[in-house]
C-alpha cells in the first residue's frame, strides 16, 4: 500500500519534542486503517509495546492514507488522541474496523463522526464527538498527518506496516514488510530484536561514572 506523496517538511515527528525522541528506542509505527496486513500487526503491538516500555522509550502509531484515500480517518485519530490513550485506543481499533473489516471507506469527517457514534461501545471510555470534529482541522492534526506521511516518504517506506526507528530528531533503522519480513510474526521478531540492540547499544554509550580514590 503505497503512501500518499505530501510536501510539507518533516522538522519533527509527530510534534514530539527532540528530547522524546532521544530516549533509548523511540519508534513509530506507520500503519494504514484499510491494510490488512496492519489490521493482523494489532494483534502484535502489545508485545512491542511492552518491550519499548521496558527500556523507557516511546512506541507511537501513526496511520497514513494510502493515494486513492482521503486524510479523514487519519484527522480522526490524531484528533481523538487529545481526549488521552483510552480515546485514541478505541478511535483506532474502531477505524480498523471500518475500513479493514466492514471495506467501508470513510471520505470525510462527517462520515467517520458518524461511524464512531453507531459502534461506540456503551461501556467505552468517555468521548467529545464535537471535540473530535473541531480538532481533526486543527493545525496541530494537520501537522501530525503531514509529519506522518513525510517520514514514511523520507525513509522509502512503500509498503506496510514499517516501523521506524528515530534518535535525536532523525530516524536510524526502518523494518517494513517486504521481501526480508513478509509476515507480520517476522516483522515483530525483527522489531523486538532492534529494540534489544538500540537499548543495548544506549546502555554501552552511556558515561561511565568515575570511580572515586
Amino acid at each position: 500500500m503505497s503512501i500518499l506523496r505530501r510536501t510539507l517538511p518533516l522538522f519533527a515527528v509527530l510534534g514530539l519534542t527532540s528530547a522524546a525522541s532521544a530516549q533509548p528506542v523511540y519508534l513509530v509505527e506507520l500503519a494504514n486503517f484499510a491494510c490488512p496486513h496492519c489490521a493482523h500487526m494489532e494483534a502484535l503491538d502489545p508485545a512491542i509495546a511492552k518491550a519499548v516500555k521496558r527500556t523507557g522509550g516511546i512506541f507511537d502509531f501513526a496511520p497514513v492514507p494510502a493515494k486513492s484515500q482521503t486524510i479523514a480517518p487519519e484527522e480522526i485519530y490524531f484528533a481523538a488522541r487529545m481526549q488521552g490513550p483510552a480515546v485514541a485506543q478505541e478511535t483506532r481499533e474502531l477505524l480498523f474496523e471500518a475500513m479493514h473489516d466492514d471495506g467501508e471507506p470513510i471520505q470525510s469527517i462527517t462520515q467517520g463522526l458518524v461511524f464512531l457514534q453507531q459502534d461506540w461501545p456503551q461501556k467505552g471510555p468517555v468521548v467529545n464527538y464535537q471535540a473530535i470534529a473541531t480538532e481533526a482541522e486543527s493545525k496541530p492534526v494537520l501537522r501530525a498527518v503531514d509529519k506522518a506521511q513525510m517520514l514514511g516518504l523520507q525513509e522509502g517506506v512503500s509498503r506496510l506496516p514499517a516501523f521506524v526507528f528515530v534518535r535525536h530528531g532523525s530516524p536510524v533503522a526502518v523494518i517494513a514488510r517486504g521481501p526480508q519480513y513478509p509476515s507480520t510474526p517476522q516483522i515483530r521478531t525483527a522489531v523486538l530484536a532492534k529494540i534489544r540492540q538500540l537499548a543495548a547499544d544506549s546502555v554501552s554509550q552511556s558515561p561511565k561514572p568515575e570511580i572515586q580514590p
